[in-house]
């Protein structure tokens, strides 16, 4: 996981639960910074199993363990949605990097020789070529070269 905060891996049901959590001991609101700990409990008499946060107080330090009680999953299961609940937040990163990114900006002498190419052009055709199509419509690997020129003076 990298340099990510600890609460990263705990699923969003489970963090969007903890902000209504206040301590046993002194009733100040747990907030993600507190978790120290998060596992895999059994449900006792079930073959099932849920996820547990623990955490430390940051006012009293009293230390807790929360299970969430909405889950009972086999451990199969909970490892599946564990899984999924990450490649979604990675999925939601990489959007977030690539709107940041500019795409497809050309330089200053890739904008001319595409005017002097658009210029010197008679066909659509030889346009859809130079763009990466071939008279079928298809989507070649590679744009094309501008069609030479040779024979002009």
């Amino acid at each position: 996981m990298g340099n990510k905060p600890f609460h990263y891996c705990i699923p969003s049901s489970m963090l969007s639960e903890l902000k209504s959590t206040k301590c046993v001991q002194c009733e100040f609101n747990i907030s993600k910074d507190d978790i120290i700990a998060v596992g895999i409990r059994k449900i006792p008499d079930s073959e099932n199993c849920t996820l547990y946060i623990e955490y430390i107080c940051s006012q009293c330090e009293y230390r807790e363990i929360i299970l969430n009680r909405k889950g009972r999953y086999s451990p199969n299961e909970l490892c599946y949605i564990l899984l999924e609940e990450m490649r979604e937040k990675r999925n939601i990163e990489r959007s977030m990097q690539n709107r940041s990114k500019p795409k497809g900006k050309m330089t200053n002498k890739e904008i001319s020789e595409f005017l002097k190419f658009l210029e010197g052009t008679s066909s659509h055709e030889d346009f859809l070529k130079y763009i990466g199509f071939n008279s079928t419509g298809h989507d070649q690997t590679e744009p094309q070269d501008p069609p030479s020129k040779d024979n002009e003076s």
